[in-house]
């Protein structure tokens, strides 16, 4: 692609002298490249113009870029996937060349010293698949329009040197409709109604911040500001502010999220002994937002329904909502102030940002429970995941940002955090949090790396990391831990490590354990493990069971062995506090999945802990392992009867009011697991009237309810269920449908899925699960492969989240060894597979394969 007319002695010149080439230039933005510009230019700055129109589905644009060259001796490459209209170095029409992502700026063009480079554009807008997104409310037809740059989609939006080292300024002038407003990451310094219908925004340059972290929000926002006199003390020039659409205004608590963020940044300020980096705080509420939110500097993004109910939030809403909350503030510091040179150290943001948000939730809302909460939400996740032959180190080697998105996932949101958490255990409260300040005050408004963590923590603990380092970041896996029993009077004790074949050395483990019996208080002692196998005393005794890593502070898989089962099967100590309680009924559930404890009899555990837990999060977490027990893990023979025995148990509580206020989580958990004529009577009950009871439904509980009578056959045309227009009604309508027991149907929604622009992809990622209704697995077989052929263009045209969520609701959704046969065939067949998108095939695969193993070993047992 050629722009612009040069002058004809400026071309000769051109001619007389070749350009070296740049290094890889190849689609995305290369390691290679980065580290090349990144000591070729300094002190970049943007000023970026967008002009947005109702009902467009493009942007014009220009961006004036300001650098400082130290070094003519190569060509400059600018990041911007799409066409550029036009583009002046140094205020001369020049002509520049397009490679993949990338425009060559030719070095003759340059000069020593200061540059300023403009480029005249259009950025694409589309309701998914875009830098920039719009959401169409369906009710009133007004427009929201967001930017999401992470991982490196800058480049998408407008020409930048998209990679995270290279921290610049930002100015910004928007031209709106007149009758929306704007928000970005810095303080707005003027408004102007321009005439034409059109308004103008012109927003203050921002803090040094990388690309993925510039923002705007433009629509028909509502706004509110917190005028509350708590703000004064954080520092902050203006006020912060929520923007969310209207019609959420009666549902919006708006005092509980102003608070949240206000008490958020005074503790984080004290425990990091550093002030809040920026100017400004707002949040901005987005329909349609593909993630629960991003951290963007000044103005956090959120998904709209992740802090508005339009139902009677539960305990576990309500407390991902606070977690989320304290995750992006938290991220204000770890990530904004202080980020990671490159992709491949992620887990800095991401793993501080969750460990500190539990920290949050303990100090900020006086949470005693906060921990048991870490080890119910965080740690399962990570693994599922580490046990498997895909899992990778929580750093993880990048050489492409158009890789980045794979890095994304449970190793860096929850295996980080989790070794963050075993960390602190290790060296000391004291000692982590100098080693977090001295990091925030080193680094300032640049970027650090894993190695320069681990100087910090080593010289505030004063101890060699080394191995921990080794063991926890810089190697991939997790360690099963078990312990085995003597085989006789005489002999020994013996902890055990494995892993999935991963990694040569043993991982570093320091832990605990209670053993006893129902009769004695627990003896408790502390253990170390730095070898595959070795001897653990324990004091004299029979030790009907023995728990590891009651604390949770050691991050493994803790299985229970044989007798240690049976015995917390047969008396679960109740006089334990909440979180050993949850520890062994984790360690319970880690060894049904290594196939060594039949799934029936966890079955009737968790409907005998379901009687008498009085935790509701707790209550809720045993729903969900019952569930996935009864879909997944009960062959056919057993199946019907233990799903029968668990719905009268949780009619039984609903009717009962037994636990009060988890009325919504026993619906959501019968409307998936039970086609009985009882449970869809109740369907039709709550879709029949305003509320039954003390239950009433939101619109996506609605869609549940719907799409469990459309499968049952017992409905035709869903949008008759849903009572009026309401708001968001096109998405239930989408998952309801995706339920259809009908081919012909079923192949139209697998399509759907599909489309380039539409519909939102959080559409997309929640209806993958209705369109593998429980009931309906020989009919989405067929779907297996083909979803499996489609990974290649997820991964290119979908967020970051969306390619796992993708593979783990296809391979997943089934428990038969044809759909085992399916995936494996699909691995054999394409060893051409990137080996990213491999990985995540066998993470997903390897819960398939025990899952078939465990049917296969337990079948005919009830």
């Amino acid at each position: 692609m050629v722009l612009g007319i040069l002058p004809l002695a400026f071309v000769c010149g051109l001619m007389n002298e070749a350009s070296p080439s740049p290094p890889e230039l190849i689609p995305g933005i290369s390691q290679a490249l980065a580290e090349q510009r990144k000591n070729q230019l300094r002190e970049v700055s943007y000023a970026l113009f967008f002009q947005i129109e109702r009902g467009a589905q493009q942007i014009p644009g220009r961006a004036t870029i300001h650098l400082t060259l130290d070094d003519l001796s190569r060509d400059l490459v600018v990041d911007f996937s799409e066409q550029l209209q036009r583009a002046t170095v140094n205020h001369s029409h020049v002509k520049l060349e397009q490679a993949h992502d990338h425009w060559i700026i030719p070095k003759q063009a340059l000069q020593k010293g200061e540059n300023t480079l403009t480029f005249w554009f259009d950025a694409p807008l589309a309701a998914s698949g875009t830098a920039t997104t719009v959401y169409r409310d369906p009710v009133d037809n007004h427009e929201y329009v967001y930017t999401l740059l992470v991982p490196s989609d800058g480049h998408r939006l407008f020409p930048c040197f998209d990679q995270p080292d290279l921290k610049a300024p930002f100015s910004l002038t928007l031209e709106v409709p007149e009758s929306w407003t704007a928000v970005s990451n810095a303080k707005l310094d003027s408004e102007t109604a321009i005439g034409r219908g059109r308004r103008q925004f012109v927003f203050s340059p921002t803090a040094p911040i990388s690309t993925y972290l510039f923002a705007f929000a433009a629509g028909p926002f509502a706004e509110l500001r917190d005028d509350s006199e708590s703000v004064q003390p954080l520092g902050l020039s203006q006020a912060p502010r929520l923007y969310f659409r209207e019609s959420q205004r009666g549902q919006l608590e708006a005092d509980t999220l102003f608070r949240m963020h206000r008490d958020a940044l005074d503790h984080l300020e004290r425990y990091f002994d550093s002030p809040y980096p920026f100017d400004k705080l707002d949040a901005v509420l987005v329909p349609g937002f593909p993630y629960g939110g991003m951290e963007h500097p000044g103005a956090i993004f959120y998904r709209e329904s992740r802090l508005v109910f339009d139902h009677s939030p539960t305990a576990t809403e309500l407390l991902q909502r606070s977690i989320l909350v304290y995750h992006e503030v938290s991220h204000q510091w770890w990530g904004n102030l202080v980020t990671m040179h490159w992709f491949d150290d992620l887990w800095l943001k991401e793993g501080f940002a969750t460990f500190l948000s539990y920290r949050l939730l303990e100090t900020v809302e006086n949470n005693s429970l906060a921990w048991l909460r870490f080890h119910q939400s965080v740690k399962p996740s990570a693994y599922r995941i580490d046990v498997t032959p895909g899992s990778v180190p929580v750093y993880q080697a990048l050489l492409n940002l158009d890789d980045a998105k794979s890095n994304y996932g449970p190793i860096v949101y929850n295996k980080a955090p989790a070794v963050l958490q075993e960390l602190e255990a290790r060296i000391g409260k004291k000692a982590f949090q100098k080693g977090v300040q001295q990091l925030l005050e080193d680094f300032a408004w640049g970027n650090a790396g894993w190695n320069d963590v681990l100087q910090s923590f080593e010289e505030s603990a004063q101890q060699d990391l080394s191995r921990w380092s080794q063991s926890w970041i810089l190697s991939p896996g997790a360690p099963t831990v078990q312990l085995q029993r003597p085989s006789s009077a005489d002999g020994s004790w013996t902890l055990q490590q494995t892993g999935p074949g991963l990694s040569e050395l043993p991982w570093s483990l320091r832990g605990d354990a209670w053993c006893g019996d129902a009769s004695s208080p627990a003896v408790r002692l502390t253990w170390e493990l730095e070898e595959w196998s070795q001897p653990l005393e324990l004091p004299p005794g029979p030790h009907p069971w023995v728990l590891l890593n009651p604390r949770d502070v050691a991050y493994g898989n803790f299985l229970l062995d044989e007798r240690s089962a049976n015995a917390l099967l047969e008396g679960f100590p109740e006089d334990w506090d909440a979180l050993t309680r949850a520890v062994a009924f984790t360690a319970l559930h880690a060894t049904v999945l290594e196939a060594q404890l039949n799934p029936a009899r966890f079955a009737e555990f968790c409907l005998t802990r379901l009687e008498v837990e009085q935790d509701p999060v707790t209550y809720a977490r045993t729903l969900d392992a019952l569930s996935s027990t009864l879909l997944r893990l009960l062959g056919p023979d057993s199946k019907a009867r233990w799903i029968a025995r668990s719905e009268s148990l949780l009619h039984r509580h609903v009717e009962t009011q037994a636990m009060p206020g988890m009325e919504l989580e026993l619906f959501r958990h019968l409307a998936r697991f039970s086609d009985s004529e009882r449970t869809l009577d109740w369907c039709r009950s709550l879709l029949d009237s305003e509320s039954e009871g003390s239950l009433s439904l939101g619109r996506d509980d609605q869609a549940l309810a719907v799409a469990a009578l459309f499968a049952a056959g017992k409905v035709q045309n869903v949008k008759n269920w849903f009572s009026g227009s309401g708001e968001d009604l096109a998405k239930a309508i989408f998952l309801a449908k995706a339920a259809t027991p009908d081919p012909t149907e079923k192949a139209s929604v697998f399509r759907s899925f599909l489309l380039r622009d539409q519909p939102p992809e959080q559409w997309v990622q929640e209806g993958v699960s209705f369109f593998h209704w429980p009931s309906q697995d020989e009919r989405t077989l067929p779907f297996l492969e083909r979803a499996l052929q489609q990974v290649n263009w997820v991964k290119e045209h979908r967020k970051i989240f969306f390619l796992p969520a993708w593979i783990d609701g296809f391979v997943n959704a089934h428990h038969s060894p044809e759909a085992l046969a399916v995936v494996e065939e699909f691995l054999a067949s394409h060893p051409e597979l990137p080996q990213d998108i491999r990985r995540k095939i066998l993470q997903s695969v390897d819960s398939l394969r025990r899952v078939v193993r465990i049917r296969q070993r337990f079948a005919g047992s009830s």
